[in-house]
């Protein structure tokens, strides 16, 4: 797992599953956060962004800068989905400056 951050967004990249059961069709990316209510915390916010097959990567956009986000990844075939990923979490950075994170 290896994802960087901006101010704004976060560019997520993954490595296919080792034990897999099926060919994987695509992705789910579930992100959480607190919804920001002027800089304060308010209600959990669950989204869940799929990718389709043969991409392992994804950019969220339009996120709010120097604030807390958690994220997994969950392979999906034609038979349902398997186990996410552990829960990553990042802080998108307070001005225009560019982060990177990489996960063995």
């Amino acid at each position: 797992m290896y994802y960087t951050t901006t101010h704004e967004s976060v560019d997520i990249h993954w490595e296919d599953p080792v034990e897999r059961n099926g060919v994987i069709t695509g992705y789910t990316i579930q992100l959480t956060y607190q919804e920001q209510i002027c800089r304060e915390k308010g209600d959990a916010v669950n989204e869940a962004y799929h990718v389709l097959k043969p991409f392992n990567r994804f950019t969220l956009n339009n996120l709010s800068s120097y604030w807390d986000y958690n994220f997994t990844v969950t392979a999906t075939n034609i038979i349902g989905s398997g186990n996410s990923t552990e829960t990553y979490a990042f802080r998108t950075n307070a001005s225009c400056a560019y982060s990177s994170f990489i996960f063995v």
